[in-house]
């Protein structure tokens, strides 16, 4: 069961998406997480309602990163929901099945779904796991915390992470030693950029 020792309140469990406030993804950060495998394998059965992203923390640089990635998802959703699969470009449409994996696909350097999930799914090696769940109801998103054996801590932690995490991040995404400078900006430009250039690993 999480410890929720935070106090974070519903409202706080909700990511900002200015340009799109009717697009809702709840999310909350764990620390010490003992079960990530098993929550993948409930998501993957439908044992856990909703549409669900479970990430593994230390592949995502920055809260900043998340909102942006959330926000392109919210305009792929709306272009699709207005049926304008043929008036924009390809990269502008949802590239997963779910609203959930597309939050997984913005958040990765790969351009392929699967080297997506591989890229920053949370897996049996996740001990830092992020909790993304969209257009999910208050109680649906409590019963989902409920079930995360680990601690819980404020979402701005998200931007701290071990200098072994760290390397590993600035590794996959094969940056260069002057992007490592601004690794935000850097992979900021990388993920708005993937699809253009195909030059993501699958």
């Amino acid at each position: 069961m999480a410890d929720a020792s935070d106090n974070t309140s519903d409202a706080d469990d909700v990511l900002p998406c200015e340009l799109y406030p009717d697009f809702q993804v709840r999310c909350a950060l764990f620390e010490g997480v003992t079960n990530a495998t098993a929550l993948v394998t409930q998501c993957v059965k439908g044992d856990i309602a909703g549409d669900l992203a479970l990430i593994d923390a230390d592949r995502v640089v920055s809260v900043r990163v998340l909102r942006q990635a959330a926000t392109n998802c919210a305009r792929r959703a709306e272009n699709k929901a207005a049926g304008r699969d043929y008036a924009v470009k390809s990269h502008d449409l949802p590239r997963g099945r779910t609203t959930g994996a597309d939050l997984v696909y913005a958040l990765a350097p790969s351009t392929s779904m699967g080297g997506a999930f591989r890229d920053v799914g949370a897996s049996d090696a996740t001990t830092r796991l992020l909790v993304c769940a969209v257009s999910s109801s208050v109680e649906e998103f409590r019963e989902l915390v409920e079930r995360v054996d680990g601690r819980r801590v404020p979402l701005s932690a998200l931007d701290a992470r071990s200098d072994a995490a760290q390397e590993a991040l600035v590794s996959r995404f094969g940056l260069s030693a002057d992007e490592r400078g601004d690794v935000e900006r850097a992979v900021l430009t990388k993920l708005a950029t993937k699809d253009l250039l195909k030059s993501g690993g699958g």
